[in-house]
């Protein structure tokens, strides 16, 4: 279990993030993505409903000079039900 974000407690995911600027690289990795696994690269909009839907809450996205970024989430005050 995470402790709370009073506690210190923090969800870190690093992950490519698409967005309206995302290179072509990155479209190229969600495609094969798809082709591979069935899956897709997703947006921040679409992390932060992920995490909401778990009990927790963007913080703060850190971006950076390459392709990955790092999602700090806590844990919310409130649970939605799934």
């Amino acid at each position: 279990m995470i402790p709370s974000a009073d506690n210190g407690g923090r969800l870190y995911i690093a992950e490519i993030l698409l967005d309206k600027d995302s290179d072509r690289f990155k479209y190229m990795v969600s495609t094969h993505m798809m082709n591979m696994t069935g899956a897709l690269e997703r947006t921040e909009g679409e992390f932060a409903e992920i995490l909401r839907r778990s009990g927790f809450k963007i913080e703060n996205v850190h971006r950076n000079k390459g392709f990955i970024s790092l999602i700090e989430a806590v844990a919310a005050s409130e649970v939605s039900n799934l």
